[in-house]
């Protein structure tokens, strides 16, 4: 019979519950791969999982599906940070998984559901959002690019209001060109960050943005502004370098031994073996171009680039690079409308201006005052105080 020590050691090594909101696969900062999940341990008692075992990815995702209660064995607690009260569960190769029975029933956790924006202030940092709605405010800062674990990425800070208060919302990188000012959205898959003591939002893996109705939403003074001048000019191409890179459509894994114009790919997250072209890929790099009043740096956006590709009927070549620069440098004059801090907003054919919508140019005086000079631009991009989800 095993002694009374034994026995608690044993016990506090099992926890019981049901499994939510299981996480695509995620990469540590020391590139250890792991994914995350909720366990309802209680009736209205939640914690976090984390699961350094992708072996186990399918038998959390099936437990989830299932609906199934859970008993885990051989995981360990650690000290929560988004819950001072609570326990966050760690998962090793070791746990185990079997289904059981409890005394109460499966019940989302409010984080998955729809949120007001004042009770997403009132959450703590590294908290999940399932659903927020809110209409996207004037004064957002423009795209940039910034480093993020050695890759560039791009991000926008926007700001949206529901009438229960205004929260700050991070886009990263596909979700950059998704909201337009004025606008209401729902927001899906959310994450918390403490920006400054202050709760903030960001996109995630699998988060989703779509337009909905608009929203009844009272006019706020006093919110952050951002300087969101534009310069709108044309210019020709004297030199460009454009970077790609990919990203799995499955699991978002970014990869880094992407081999341009290959007609398939094997993910160096997931594993799995798909065609090239299905891939997201997101651009950076930076231009050289030429103005009546002398020569710029503009650095490039994915979001900007990729537009412009999808409008001209280039999508064969979003993964060469050569092929890209060549385009533009081979092209005549380009319609470009840049930021302040000099990040491409978006670009036409001069041909196409009348429908492009960037109305009445610049004068040459106006655009060489607003658009910072090339040696003025030289390693431009700064950091961001947050990465996204990864």
């Amino acid at each position: 019979m095993a002694s009374p020590a034994k026995l608690r050691k044993e016990g506090e090594d099992v926890v019981e519950g049901f499994i939510h909101n299981v996480s695509p696969r995620r990469q540590s900062k020391n590139n250890s791969p792991y994914f995350t999940a909720v366990l309802q341990s209680a009736r209205q008692s939640y914690h976090r999982l984390v699961i350094f075992s992708m072996e186990q990815q399918a038998t959390f995702t099936q437990a989830e599906k299932n609906g199934n209660a859970v008993r885990l064995r051989n995981v360990r607690r650690s000290i929560s940070f988004a819950d001072p009260d609570g326990f966050d569960v760690l998962c090793s190769r070791g746990t185990k998984v079997d289904v059981t029975t409890l005394p109460f029933l499966r019940s989302t956790p409010a984080s998955c559901r729809r949120m007001t924006v004042a009770e997403v202030k009132a959450l703590g940092p590294k908290q999940k959002v399932g659903e927020v709605r809110g209409q996207v405010r004037l004064g957002g800062a423009a795209s940039r690019v910034v480093q993020v674990n050695q890759a560039d990425c791009e991000l926008r800070e926007v700001r949206i209001s529901d009438g229960t208060g205004e929260v700050k919302v991070t886009l990263w990188d596909s979700f950059v060109g998704q909201v337009e000012e004025g606008l209401s959205y729902g927001f899906t898959n959310l994450s918390t960050r403490d920006r400054e003591g202050c709760i903030s939002l960001c996109t995630g893996p699998t988060s989703s943005i779509e337009e909905i109705a608009d929203l009844e939403v009272p006019e706020e003074g006093g919110g952050e502004q951002h300087d969101t001048s534009t310069a709108l000019f044309s210019a020709t191409v004297k030199g460009i370098e454009v970077r790609i890179v990919g990203k799995c459509s499955s699991c978002r894994f970014t990869q880094r031994q992407f081999v341009e114009r290959s007609v398939t790919h094997r993910c160096e997250g997931c594993r799995l073996k798909q065609g090239a072209l299905s891939f997201c890929p997101s651009f950076a790099g930076k231009a050289v171009v030429s103005t009546a009043g002398g020569e710029h740096s503009v650095t490039l956006t994915s979001s900007a680039l990729s537009s412009y590709l999808r409008s001209a009927g280039l999508g064969g070549i979003f993964n060469d690079a050569d092929a890209i620069e060549d385009h533009f440098l081979q092209s005549a004059v380009f319609d470009f409308k840049v930021s302040v801090d000099g990040f491409l907003e978006s670009i036409h054919r001069a041909d196409e201006r009348g429908a492009s919508g960037t109305g009445e140019l610049w004068d040459a005086d106006e655009t060489e005052d607003a658009l910072p000079a090339k040696e003025d631009q030289a390693g431009q991009g700064g950091t961001a105080a947050a990465g996204p989800v990864a």
